[in-house]
This record gives structure tokens, sequence and C-alpha cells, in this order.
């Protein structure tokens, strides 16, 4: 997965820094400044519990297959777009 730096925050070390180095992080800064902003947010999880979402409480969907109406546990809820994944124990 890949991991998000916030720009704003990067800044170029001060101090007794050979004149090399402090060109080589000046060139990192400005090739950091030139790349796109990645649009990313919070993931919302949840389950379905009882044919309802745990965020929002929205009836899980039902469609008609084979003449029966079933319902669909989908991946995100319609609703709210809480992702619906098991989460891992961590042991």
């Amino acid at each position: 997965m890949p991991e998000y730096i916030n720009k704003n925050k990067f800044k170029i070390p001060k101090g007794t820094v050979s004149d090399i180095t402090k060109r080589g992080v000046i060139a990192i800064h400005d090739l950091l400044n030139i790349q796109p902003i990645a649009d990313v947010a919070k993931v919302k999880h949840g389950k379905w519990i009882d044919d309802h979402c745990s965020k929002c409480g929205y009836d899980i969907p039902t469609y008609m297959i084979d003449w029966q109406w079933k319902s669909v546990k989908t991946k995100y809820c319609p609703n709210c777009g809480a992702y619906m994944r098991k989460r891992r124990k961590i042991r």
C-alpha cells in the first residue's frame, strides 16, 4: 500500500550541512513540490449485522435471483460507503 507524506511539513535541514548535501536536499524538495497531490480519505469500516449496515443502519439490498429474493452482501454499503470487510484480529 502506498504511503503518503505531507509536502508542507518537509523542511530543509538547517545547521552544518555540506554544500553538496544541501543541494541534494533542495533537489528532493523541488521534486516533492512538483508531484501531484493524492486525493486520500479515511476508510470507514463496517459490517452487515442482521441485514443492516453497522454504520448507518441501511437495509441490505435484496435481489430476485433464480425466482427467489436473496440478500446480497456487498463489499461496500451503498448508502454511506463503509467498507464491509472483516478485520483481521492481531494476536
